[in-house]
C-alpha cells in the first residue's frame, strides 16, 4: 500500500510540474488547484464501475464548481479548472476521457440538432456534443440514409429523427423538444459548426434559473439603418413586450437553451419561435441572453426571400398573440388622450 501511495505521489508531482510550466500563470493556478482536487477525488471516490463515467465525474465536479465559481463564471478560468480536474482524476484513476468537458450544472441536459443532409456536418456536431455529459442527443434530419446512420452510430448513441415532410427547423425544434424530458434542452443549427465550450454559458444560464437563454447577436449587428426586415421585426416584437433590452435577440437565432418549465409552458408553440418567445414573456418566464456568438453571416446566407417572409409573418402572429393576451395597447398606458371626455 505504501509503494502504491509513494508511486502516486511521484507521478502527481511530475505531472503537476509539467502542467504548470506549459500554461500562463493565472490559468495555471486554476489548473493546478483543480488538478489536486481531481487527483484526490479519484482516490476517495472512484467511478470506474459507472455506466456513464463522464456523467458521474460531472456530479463530483459540481461540488468544486459551486465553491470555485459562486457567481458569474469566467469561462477561460472555468475551462482551465475543468481541464485540470479531469487531468488529475484521469491520471490518478487510469480513466480515459480524452477531449472531455464538464458542465457547471446538475440535472439532465440534452441537445436537439436541426440538420440538413450533410453527413460530415452532423458528425462534427456529434463529436463536439460527445465531449459534454449529455443525457440525449437528438438529430432532426430531412433525409436519412445508411451512410449517415453508420457514421453517427460510430460516434454516439444519438437519436436520428427523419422528418419526411421537410417541415423546416421550426417544426423540427418543436418535435425534438417533445422527445426528451431533460431539465435543460439545447437547440442547435447543424449547419453552423461550434465548439462545445461555446455552449457552456447557455447551459449555465438555464441552470441558474433562466427559462430561455438566447444568443446575444447585438454586438454583431450593423447600425439600425442597415437592419433587414426580419431583424426589425424581432426588435419590434421585443419592444411590444416591453423587453427592449433584448434588442433583436430571438428564438429564431441559434443556439439557445430552454428549461423544462419553458418547454411545458410554450408547448407546440415552439414551432413558431417568435410566438413561443412572446408566450414565455407574457407568462412571466425568465428570458434573457447567455452569450454572444456571431452567426449572422451564415444565417443570412441560408435565408432566401421565402424564409424572410415566413419570419416576418411569424412575428406578426406573435404580436397578435400579445394583443390577445395583453389588450389592444399591449399594456402601454395612454397618457395623452382624455378619453373620458368622449362620453361627456
Amino acid at each position: 500500500m505504501r509503494k502504491v501511495t509513494a508511486k502516486r505521489k511521484r507521478v502527481f508531482k511530475k505531472t503537476l510540474g509539467r502542467s504548470a510550466q506549459t500554461r500562463p500563470t493565472t490559468l495555471a493556478k486554476w489548473r493546478v488547484r483543480c488538478f489536486k482536487a481531481g487527483w484526490g477525488d479519484a482516490i476517495t471516490q472512484p467511478i470506474n464501475g459507472e455506466a456513464y463515467p463522464q456523467k458521474a465525474l460531472n456530479e463530483l465536479w459540481i461540488r468544486h464548481c459551486e465553491r470555485l465559481f459562486p457567481g458569474k463564471i469566467n469561462w477561460k478560468k472555468y475551462k482551465a479548472a475543468v481541464q485540470g480536474y479531469m487531468d488529475g482524476y484521469c491520471q490518478s484513476s487510469g480513466l480515459s476521457l480524452k477531449e472531455g468537458l464538464l458542465i457547471p450544472v446538475q440535472g439532465s441536459v440534452s441537445a436537439v440538432i436541426m440538420a440538413m443532409n450533410e453527413e460530415d456536418t452532423v458528425v462534427n456536431w456529434i463529436e463536439q456534443l460527445n465531449r459534454l455529459p449529455l443525457d440525449e442527443i437528438i438529430v432532426m434530419v430531412h433525409d436519412v440514409n445508411q451512410s449517415l446512420l453508420s457514421k453517427v452510430g460510430k460516434h454516439s448513441k444519438a437519436i436520428i429523427v427523419h422528418d419526411k415532410k421537410q417541415s423546416g427547423d421550426d417544426a423540427g425544434r418543436a418535435l425534438g423538444s417533445q422527445m426528451t424530458d431533460s431539465d435543460i434542452v439545447l437547440f442547435l443549427d447543424g449547419d453552423i459548426p461550434m465548439k462545445a465550450e461555446q455552449l457552456l454559458p447557455f447551459i449555465h444560464a438555464v441552470g441558474e434559473g433562466m427559462d430561455i437563454a438566447l444568443n446575444d447577436i447585438t454586438p454583431y449587428l450593423p447600425v439600425f439603418a442597415h437592419w433587414d426586415q426580419p431583424t426589425i421585426m424581432k426588435y419590434f416584437l421585443n419592444c411590444c413586450l416591453k423587453r427592449q433590452e433584448l434588442g433583436a435577440n430571438s428564438l429564431n437565432t441559434f443556439p439557445h437553451a430552454l428549461s423544462r418549465r419553458a418547454l411545458e409552458a410554450v408547448g407546440r408553440a415552439l414551432s413558431v419561435p417568435p410566438k413561443a418567445q412572446a408566450m414565455a414573456i407574457l407568462q412571466g418566464l425568465r428570458v434573457g441572453t447567455a452569450a454572444s456568438i456571431n452567426v449572422i453571416a451564415k444565417t443570412n446566407k441560408a435565408m432566401d426571400h421565402q424564409v424572410r417572409q415566413l419570419i416576418i409573418g411569424d412575428h406578426i402572429e406573435a404580436v397578435n398573440l400579445a394583443i390577445s393576451m395583453g389588450g389592444s395597447r399591449l399594456s402601454f398606458s395612454d397618457n395623452y388622450r382624455k378619453r373620458n371626455l368622449l362620453n361627456a
